[in-house]
C-alpha cells in the first residue's frame, strides 16, 4: 500500500468465489491466514476457521474441550443444525480419535478409524462417515481447548497448509489473550 492510500474494507469471512479459488488450496490458505491476524475477538476467529473449512468440507463441527469432555459449539454443513450440535457431549475418558488428537496435538487426516466405541457412536450420530476426515486440534500452550471435525471433501488437503492454519488460529487466540491480560494490568484511572 502506498502512502495516502486507505486499506480496503475487510471482506466477508472467507469468499473463495470472489476470485474463483479452489477450496483448501495453498492460495485459499494464504488468503485466510492474514484475516486471522486481523480478527478482533474469539468468535471472529472461530467463524473464519469454520467458514474456511466449510468451503472445502461438506460438514464441519467445532468442539470446545473442557472438563474432560468435548462439547459441540458450532457447525457448517447443509445437514447440520447448530442447536443439535450444541447438545453433543463426547467424553474423553476412553480411547477415540478425538482423544488421540488431543493427546498428541497432531491433526488426523484420513479415513475415520473404527474399533473405538466413541468413534463408532460418533459415526452413527453423524449418519455415517465416509471418505477422509480431518480432526484438527487448536493448541493454546500445552492445552487443546478447541477441536474441529471436518468430513466430506472432494479436494486434496495439504498437511503443511493445515499446520499453518492451526498455527494461525492458535496465534490469533494467543494474541487476544495477551491483549486482554495487558488491559487487565493497566493501572486504574481516577
Amino acid at each position: 500500500m502506498r502512502s495516502g492510500e486507505t486499506a480496503p474494507p475487510p471482506g466477508p469471512a472467507v469468499d473463495l468465489e470472489e476470485e474463483d479459488m479452489t477450496p483448501l488450496s495453498a492460495a485459499a490458505f494464504s488468503r485466510v491466514l492474514p484475516r486471522l491476524n486481523e480478527a478482533e475477538n474469539r468468535d471472529e476467529i472461530t467463524t473464519l476457521l469454520l467458514s474456511f473449512l466449510g468451503e472445502g468440507f461438506g460438514r464441519v463441527v467445532l468442539f470446545v474441550h473442557t472438563q474432560g469432555m468435548l462439547r459441540g459449539r458450532d457447525c457448517r454443513g447443509e445437514d447440520l443444525l447448530v442447536d443439535a450440535v450444541r447438545q453433543v457431549r463426547i467424553p474423553m475418558s476412553g480411547p477415540s480419535t478425538f482423544a488421540a488428537v488431543i493427546d498428541s496435538g497432531v491433526p488426523h487426516f484420513g479415513p475415520w478409524p473404527q474399533g473405538s466405541r466413541v468413534n463408532e457412536l460418533f459415526a452413527a450420530a453423524m449418519g455415517g462417515i465416509r471418505g477422509n476426515v480431518l480432526v484438527l486440534p487448536v493448541r493454546l500452550g500445552v492445552r487443546v481447548p478447541l477441536i474441529v471435525f471436518a468430513a466430506n471433501t472432494p479436494h486434496p488437503v495439504d498437511p503443511r497448509s493445515l499446520a499453518e492454519l492451526v498455527d494461525g488460529v492458535s496465534g490469533a487466540l494467543e494474541r487476544l489473550i495477551r491483549a486482554r491480560k495487558s488491559q487487565d494490568n493497566l493501572p486504574a484511572v481516577d
